[in-house]
């Protein structure tokens, strides 16, 4: 949910406002509008025990609503033909958030067992954890009538904007299909978190100073200050600096899981990322329903046998590699032939880790994920 970074740079003039984040305003509702004239509701995904767990069987219990979910959204698609690019445009674009902020412990108790509590766990570090997943709304013209319809025209053609009015409809809809799944609306706090997870103090605005492979963030003036007279070109300067620290944005490129088992730790990527001091991490994509990725997977798999007969009669590939490279496509198919879970195309995944890093490809390489530093 963040934009642009600010820089220490002075902004040149803008006709639009410098906003410090992609979002407009937030609604009731959890409904958040973005810059762009887009409306996202957003949903607080319960979270429960998973590495902890006392079987395989109860820690898939806690990813339950959030399946639930994506099969709801899937089925939300409205394709005339089962292939994907005439398809896509009817899918549902959503973006899971998740926060994972240091912290220690706090008693929710008063008196003297929070006392007791407090004192006997001090320290212990339980971090902040949020997870929210996000669905774009769709408007529709006019949903309130022949009127409602006239004054979005009207709105369109003066202000090249949506009224608020004409998602209406799908915000009804997207809610209740959220909340039955066991979903609920983020709270006000929730909501300020998610908007400012950067910042140690909660404010959205602070500034940011991008170098290579890494990004400051500054709490305050002063410390913005500070780093100006010493120089903002090289942060190595800036020994014991207060009131400023790293981050390090990373592209999440491939996660290398494949169809394992759900006991197999590698299916469990992001409990690795965690241990990398994960700060936020965003998942976005198009929901696609499984008969879609079924009838996708059979033509590319079709198409993959002809393509590596053919570099295979020419030499290009020996029998091994052919072997390997069709069973892979194979298992996918097979897999969905007897329906499969909603698949997340067109995906895009950043991880935000606390620290400046370097080489996290190289480091990533005994990983069930591959990491690449964002310039």
């Amino acid at each position: 949910m963040r934009g642009r970074p600010r820089t220490l740079e002075l902004p040149s003039a803008h006709t639009q406002p410098d906003w410090p984040t992609t979002v407009r305003g937030t609604l009731s509702g959890g409904r958040v509008q973005g810059t762009d004239g887009s409306l996202w509701l957003y949903y607080t995904v319960p979270l429960g025990i998973v590495e902890d767990a006392k079987s395989v069987a109860e820690s898939l219990l806690p990813g339950h609503p959030l399946r639930n979910a994506f099969d709801q959204l899937a089925a939300m698609a409205t394709p005339r033909f089962n292939r994907r690019q005439s398809a896509k445009s009817t899918y549902r674009r959503v973006r899971l958030l998740l926060v994972n902020l240091p912290g220690v412990y706090r008693s929710s108790n008063s008196g003297a067992l929070g006392t007791f509590q407090n004192t006997a766990f001090a320290g212990e570090p339980v971090p902040q954890r949020i997870l929210v997943l996000g669905v774009r709304l769709a408007p529709r013209m006019g949903s309130g009538g022949f009127r409602s319809a006239l004054d979005s025209m009207v709105t369109f053609m003066s202000t090249q904007g949506i009224p608020l009015s004409d998602f209406d409809e799908d915000f009804a809809r997207v809610s209740q299909t959220l909340s039955r799944c066991g979903l609920s609306v983020p709270s006000d706090d929730e909501l300020d978190v998610l908007a400012s997870w950067w910042s140690t103090r909660r404010n959205r605005g602070t500034p940011m100073l991008s170098h290579p492979a890494h990004l400051h963030v500054f709490d305050d003036v002063n410390s913005t200050e500070a780093a100006a007279r010493i120089g903002v070109s090289d942060c190595a300067q800036w020994t014991d600096l207060p009131g400023q620290y790293q981050l390090t944005v990373a592209s999440v490129s491939q996660v290398l899981i494949g169809l394992g088992s759900a006991d197999d730790p590698w299916t469990r990527w992001v409990a690795h990322l965690r241990r990398e001091n994960l700060l936020a991490l965003s998942i976005q994509g198009l929901v696609e329903p499984a008969k879609v990725t079924a009838a996708e997977l059979r033509r590319v798999r079709k198409q993959y046998e002809a393509d590596v007969s053919e570099r295979l009669a020419q030499g290009k590939m020996n029998r091994g590699d052919q072997d390997e490279m069709l069973h892979e496509v194979t298992e996918f198919e097979q897999a969905y032939q007897t329906g499969g879970p909603p698949s997340l195309i067109d995906s895009s995944v950043l991880a935000a880790l606390n620290g400046g890093r370097q080489d996290l490809s190289r480091r990533s390489t005994s990983q069930p994920y591959e990491l690449a530093e964002m310039a």
